[in-house]
Order: structure tokens, then sequence, then C-alpha cells
């Protein structure tokens, strides 16, 4: 009977433990599922970097956790607001060299040992290689687990699970930044050749667009949403390329006859980025850049938030600069005066929450 009775408590742990272990296995197997789900839409290296080491914090339950990406130009490594590492210096960059795995318990130890000048406290620090096609593209690096004194074995295999979650999600992201520099060097190059075309705005499109990203950035638009609005700024003048010089170049004011063919520039705008299927989603900023808070501007007399947002930002951010260059008629004025402006047209021509972050970013 008592025999028959340990069996029995014997087999119901050895079960247990089956079961708490498989079931480990399914949770693990479940977050790296969600891991890959999370970071699938970052496209923008900043918001990917955050999601990861964010993810990685977690699920290691560590520290802290660094991500290090290779530039295979400079062959260095860099990270956090561009911080570079040598290949080969370092855990990182010893990762990064080799393609292998490494699982420090005291980096104080390892800089004793490869003669490296640091400041490292005793910690454990675990660095894998995320590697694509073979080819070390990034590293993964978590320091001082929270639950015991070092990284295990098991430690590694999550980690270097995660990894491999993690390679073609950064991949996609580097080629779309890529993609996304090539882009904003051609529009740039397009809204030049705007500008040009207008001897009194040189220069213009490239300044609203950056008074727009200071606006962006106080009304905390993400890395993606700046670099939509980057590019609507630069481009919110393209119709003008439709406008005869004549009377875009003219001295003095337009006849009514005239200014009616200019304000045209926001239906040709509007037409050229729609013919693109990748600047499409990009056209509000050129066709909508007239419009008034109130409701009286041009081309639709759209008001409030039936405006698109980018756009009441663009608005903003043109008056701003065309009250502060230096024209042939007239001679540009202080920031704070034309801040001054601005509010005086706060509700009725312009957005107010706009123009308060305008004045809020430029310290005014």
């Amino acid at each position: 009977m008592v025999a028959s009775t340990i069996t029995t408590i014997i087999v119901f742990f050895i079960c247990a433990g089956i079961l708490l272990r498989e079931r480990k296995k399914v949770v693990r197997l479940t977050n790296l599922v969600t891991i890959n789900n999370r970071i699938s839409g970052k496209l923008t290296l900043p918001e990917l970097m955050k999601e990861i080491t964010q993810i990685t914090k977690r699920e290691m339950s560590c520290l802290t956790c660094n991500l290090y990406f290779v530039d295979f130009e400079t062959n260095e490594l860099w990270y956090e607001n561009s911080v570079r590492i040598k290949m080969g210096f370092g855990m990182a960059g010893w990762v990064a060299e080799h393609g292998r795995t490494l699982n420090v318990r005291d980096s104080s130890k390892y800089s004793k040992q490869n003669n490296e000048c640091s400041t490292a406290t005793r910690q454990s620090v675990l660095t894998v290689p995320i590697l694509r096609n073979e080819k070390t593209i990034a590293v993964l690096q978590v320091i001082r687990p929270l639950m015991g004194m070092a990284f295990s074995k098991k430690d590694e295999e999550l980690l270097v699970n995660i990894s491999r979650t993690l390679a073609i999600a950064i991949e996609n992201s580097q080629l779309y930044n890529e993609a996304l520099e090539i882009l904003r060097e051609s529009v740039s190059a397009l809204a030049g050749a705007i500008d040009a075309k207008d001897t009194y705005t040189q220069g213009h499109s490239k300044r609203v667009a950056e008074i727009s990203l200071v606006i962006g950035k106080q009304l905390e638009f993400s890395e993606s949403e700046l670099g939509k609005l980057e590019i609507m700024a630069q481009l919110h003048d393209v119709g003008k390329i439709s406008i005869p010089d004549k009377i875009l170049n003219k001295q003095g004011s337009l006849s009514s006859e005239e200014y009616e063919i200019m304000k045209t520039h926001i239906t040709s705008g509007q037409k050229i980025l729609s013919s693109s299927k990748r600047l499409k989603k990009l056209a509000d900023g050129a066709a909508y850049h007239h419009e008034k808070f109130d409701g009286t501007g041009y081309m639709k007399g759209l008001a409030g938030e039936d405006i698109p947002l980018n756009a009441r930002i663009i608005a903003v951010a043109d008056t701003f600069d065309a009250i502060t260059s230096n024209r042939p008629y007239s001679e540009g004025k202080t920031n704070a005066f034309a801040i001054t402006e601005l509010e005086k047209e706060s509700g009725s021509h312009f957005d107010p929450q706009v123009v308060s972050a305008l004045k809020t970013g430029l310290g005014l």
C-alpha cells in the first residue's frame, strides 16, 4: 500500500514536471509569435529599436538590452544616437565579427582578459548575432538577469530564438529606410527645382519642411509620421511648376485673373502627386495648405479638423517662412514677430494648436 502510494506520488510529480516544461515551451512559442506581430509593422529603425529592446528586456527578465546594427561600409557597429563601436571591439564587436553567441558571467574579467579599457562592473552579459543569409546584420545584447547571477543555457536558447524572429524585420526595416532615403533625395531635388522656378522663394520648400518638423515633434508625431510630413511639406508647392513664369515671378500685386491662375497650383499639385502610387497618400499638403481654419480658404472651403492635420501644419509653416524670409519687396522679420502675426490669425486662418506647438518648439 505504502509502495503504491509512493509510486503514485512519483508518477504525479514526473507528469507535473513534464506538463510544466511543455507549458513553458508553449508560452515561449506564443511569446515569439507575439514578438513577430509586434515588430512586423515597425518599419523605421528608431521605432523598431525601441520595440525590440522593450520586448527583449521583458522576455529575458534582464536589466538592460542593447541592439547594435552593423554598418558594412565603415565596418562598425552603431546604436542609440549613432554611437559607434569598431568591429571586433568589446563583446558586441566580437559577436558581430565571429557570428557566434557569447555568454560572459563577469564582464569586468572579460575586459581585463582582452586588454580593453573599461569601467564595466561585474555583471553577466549575453550577446547573440542576428543573422540573415549567414551574415551578421545586427547584434542583440542583454545585461544582468533579474533572477540569478548569470544567464543560463536556456536563456541563450531563448535569445537566439528571439534573434531569429528579429532578423527578417530588421532587414525589411533597413531596405525600407534605404528606399525612403532615395525618395527623400528625389523629393528634395524636385522641391529645389520648383523653388528655382520662383526667383523669390529660393529654399522655401526646405525651410517649410524644417519648420513643419518642429511642429510635428511638439505634437508627438512618430518617426514614420514625421517622415511623411517632411515629404508633404517639401512638395506642398509642386503645382507651381504649371504656373507661367510671368505670373510666378511678377513684381507687384497680381490682377484678379492672375490670382485665380495662381490658385490653380493647389489642384495641379494634387493631380501631380495623385498620379503616383507612392505619392498619392502624400497629396494632402499640396491640396489643402491654403484652406483656413474658419472655412474661408480655398480650394474646397474646409474648416477645423476637416482639414488634414498635416495640411494645417504646413499652412502655419508656410506663412511663418514667408514672414521671416527676405524677399525683394520686404525684409524678413524675427521669429517672435512671425509668431505674433500667426497668433492674430489663430482660430480664423490657422489651427490654434498648431500655432501653439510652433511657438513652444521655437522656445518663444
